[in-house]
C-alpha cells in the first residue's frame, strides 16, 4: 500500500511539473500556484493528504561551490513562493560561468550583489524558522572554503583582462603603424601628383611660350614682307611717277620745239 500511495504521489507530482513547465504565465509563482490546484483537483487530493514539502534552492557555484544553498523546508506553498520571488531579483541567467561574470560586472559589484543576496537569503532562512546566527555560519563557511577557487578565478581574469589589454595594444599599434603607412602613401600620392601637375603646368607653359614665339615670328615675317612690298610699291609708283614727268617734259620740249618751228616758218613766209 505505501509503494502503491508512493507511486500515486509520484505520478501526481510529475504532472504537476509538466504542467507548471507548460503554463504559459507571466509569474512563476501564478504558474507554480495554478498547477498544484489545478493537478490536486484532478486527483481528488488536498496538500495535506499529498503531505507535499516546499523549499528554494539556489546555485552560487561562484560563491558556495556547487551545492545548492537551500531555504528551510516548510509545508506552506505560500511562504516556499513568497521566497522564491523575494530571491528572484537576485539571480543572473544559468550557465554563466564565474570568468563572464567577472568580466561583465567587475569585482566590486560581483560582491556587492553577493552581499544583497546573502542578506535576502538569511532573512529568508530566518522568518522561516531558522537560526541567525546558525545560517550566517553556514554560509559564511562555505564562501571561505571555495575562497581559493575565486582567487584563482580572480587570477585567471586579471591575466585575460591583461592579455586582452597588451593584444588590444598591439592591435592599436599595428593600427597606428597602418594609419601612418597609409599617410605616408597618401602624402607620396599628393606629391607625386603636384610634382605631375607641376611637370603638366610647366609643359602646358612651355607649349604657349613655343606657339607665341612661333606666332611671332609668323608677326615679324609677315611684316617685314608687307613692309618690303610697301617699299617695292613705292619705289614702282615713284619711278612711275618719274617716267610721267619726263613723258610731260618731252612732250612739253617737243610742243615747245614745233611751236618754234611753226614760229619760224611763219617769218619765213612773212619775209617772202
Amino acid at each position: 500500500r505505501d509503494l502503491a500511495t508512493a507511486l500515486d504521489h509520484t505520478v501526481v507530482l510529475t504532472e504537476f511539473k509538466q504542467r507548471a513547465t507548460a503554463s504559459t504565465s507571466a509569474l512563476f509563482s501564478d504558474r507554480v500556484r495554478g498547477a498544484f490546484e489545478l493537478t490536486l483537483k484532478d486527483h481528488g487530493l488536498t496538500s495535506d493528504q499529498l503531505g507535499i514539502s516546499w523549499g528554494v534552492e539556489v546555485s552560487k557555484r561562484f560563491w558556495v561551490g556547487s551545492s545548492m544553498l537551500a531555504t528551510p523546508i516548510v509545508h506552506d506553498m505560500e511562504s516556499a513562493l513568497s521566497a522564491a520571488e523575494c530571491l528572484a531579483p537576485h539571480q543572473g541567467r544559468r550557465g554563466i560561468k564565474g570568468q563572464h561574470m567577472i568580466a561583465q560586472l567587475g569585482p566590486l559589484e560581483l560582491e556587492s550583489r553577493w552581499r544583497s543576496f546573502k542578506e535576502c537569503f538569511v532573512d529568508i532562512c530566518v522568518a522561516l524558522g531558522q537560526s541567525r546566527e546558525e545560517i550566517e555560519s553556514q554560509v559564511q563557511a562555505r564562501e571561505d572554503a571555495c575562497e581559493h577557487l575565486r582567487e584563482t578565478q580572480y587570477e585567471n581574469w586579471n591575466t585575460h583582462r591583461m592579455t586582452a589589454e597588451e593584444a588590444s595594444q598591439r592591435r592599436w599599434a599595428r593600427h597606428e603603424q597602418r594609419l601612418e603607412r597609409l599617410s605616408r602613401m597618401a602624402m607620396a600620392r599628393e606629391d607625386k601628383a603636384g610634382k605631375r601637375q607641376v611637370r603638366n603646368t610647366e609643359a602646358r607653359e612651355n607649349q604657349i611660350e613655343q606657339f607665341l614665339r612661333a606666332l611671332n615670328k609668323r608677326w615679324l615675317s609677315l611684316l617685314l614682307r608687307r613692309s618690303k612690298r610697301d617699299k617695292q610699291a613705292a619705289k614702282h609708283c615713284r619711278a612711275k611717277k618719274a617716267a610721267q614727268t619726263r613723258a610731260f617734259v618731252r612732250a612739253a620740249a617737243q610742243q615747245q620745239q614745233m611751236k618754234r618751228k611753226q614760229e619760224r616758218l611763219e617769218r619765213k613766209e612773212r619775209w617772202r
